[in-house]
């Protein structure tokens, strides 16, 4: 009778333990913006997206720096930029990280991947086109003027 309960505790014990085991086996660094896509989740902070990423994508990235950033009802972004903004500034309520494709598309399934960050927390990622993506980073570029 002893024995089959210790084996049963032993069971109890290797369901409960393995999923725990398992979900902390540190995922695999992302090499392009696809794998990262698959990885990210809301509300990670910009330290945690970026330890998600390989040396090499995150050479391939950029931040921004914006004061609003909103999804309309029509599915575009508006983005209110921040005066004298440029790349690397992080100093603003709203942070836009570009990563760039790994080779030249004009495609958005494949083209640039945006996370928006409010607080230092992910809210929201898109994929853009050559030209959005661009006209996106111009805006937000404002010492560039």
């Amino acid at each position: 009778m002893k024995k089959k309960i210790l084996i049963a505790v032993v069971i109890i014990l290797a369901i409960i333990t393995i999923p725990v085991i398992l979900c902390s086996i540190p995922t695999e660094p992302a090499e392009d913006s696809i794998h990262l896509e698959l990885i990210v989740e809301d509300n990670m902070t910009l330290d945690e997206v970026y330890n998600l990423m390989t040396p090499e994508l995150k050479n391939a990235a950029l931040i921004y720096p914006a004061l609003d950033i909103a999804e309309v009802a029509d599915g575009r972004w508006e983005f209110e930029a921040k005066t004298n903004a440029e790349p690397g500034d992080t100093d603003a309520p709203y942070l836009v990280l570009v990563v760039f494709p790994q080779k030249p598309t004009h495609d958005d399934a494949e083209g640039f991947y945006m996370l928006f960050f409010n607080d230092e927390k992910l809210m929201d990622t898109a994929r853009f086109d050559y030209d959005t993506a661009w006209a996106i980073q111009d805006k937000l570029w404002t010492a560039q003027e």
